[in-house]
């Protein structure tokens, strides 16, 4: 085995010995390991993005814009860098809403001057007929053990606008009806406090729940026997006292309908108010940021 190896390397040896000096070299280089670099094969892939790349500030106003404003303000807490962006597009969006409540304003004052005009005599009308009211129409009234229907009506109307329907005695659960006994009535007129109260009821009309007017309302609607000619058959005191009710009903229903205009020019203003405070704060930061940038230029 040895000498056959040995001959072979000899043969080898020979036949290369013979060989041109270029083919010598391409044989030493086909001999050589590794002659060609590899090369890995790989997919096709796309540039790496910069880790600093972002999107125009045009285009993300565009997406901005579509965006509720409660996803805005969520933005705008969330991220820094598109803080600025956020307030441009709600400085845009309250300012479009400041003209809107402005303009609104202004027609709900105009209105509210025009209907003052036009209500403030019949104010003046109905609260004439609060005036010099006396408390012996009370003791009148209750001295009664068991009083006329029509009177009793009348009474438990006066004591509705003053106290509403709670703590008494209620005997029916129609809205059409009374709510309360005679005994409740009379115990709650024979206070000092509901005297005071009818004596000087031409001040107190200006508090008397709406919510009560309305009730004592659908009581006198319901009723057909509450009339001025019936209450003066039956009793003269009742027959006041319906015209002090009546004046009370016309009074608050008027005097409601300009408090709700004011409630709403009030509302406007707070609003309009806290749009201007909010614009103001978001020129005040771009400003600062505007003075920052420079410096740093």
């Amino acid at each position: 085995m040895q000498i056959k190896a040995s001959s072979s390397k000899s043969s080898v040896s020979s036949s290369s010995a013979s060989l041109p000096a270029h083919l010598l070299l391409n044989s030493a280089l086909l001999n050589t390991k590794n002659f060609l670099p590899t090369i890995a094969c790989q997919e096709p892939s796309l540039p790496a993005k910069s880790p600093n790349a972002t999107l125009p500030n045009e285009l993300v106003l565009l997406i901005l814009s579509a965006s509720s404003t409660e996803a805005l303000l969520t933005i705008r807490s969330a991220s820094k860098s598109l803080k600025s962006l956020c307030d441009l597009e709600l400085a845009k969006r309250v300012q479009s809403k400041t003209i809107e409540m402005e303009f609104k304003s202004m027609l709900i004052e105009a209105t509210y001057r025009e209907t003052e005009k036009q209500k403030r005599p019949h104010l003046r009308h109905y609260r004439q007929f609060l005036r010099d009211v006396s408390a012996k129409d009370i003791s009148e009234a209750t001295w009664y053990s068991s009083p006329p229907t029509e009177l009793q009506v009348v009474c438990e109307c006066l004591c509705i606008l003053k106290n509403g329907i709670s703590g008494g005695t209620i005997v029916s659960d129609d809205e059409s009806k009374g709510n309360l006994s005679w005994s409740e009535i009379k115990k709650q007129m024979s206070k000092y406090e509901f005297r005071a109260w009818f004596t000087n009821i031409r001040g107190s009309v200006d508090f008397i729940p709406m919510k009560n007017v309305r009730k004592v309302e659908r009581i006198i609607m319901y009723d057909r026997l509450i009339t001025y000619e019936r209450l003066r058959e039956v009793s003269t005191a009742g027959y006041k006292m319906l015209i002090i009710v009546a004046a009370c009903l016309q009074y608050c229903n008027i005097s409601e309908e300009l408090k709700i205009k004011e409630k709403e020019i009030k509302s406007l203003r707070g609003k309009i108010g806290v749009a201007k405070k909010f614009l103001k704060a978001i020129d005040a930061e771009v400003q600062n940021e505007t003075v920052i940038i420079e410096e740093k230029h």
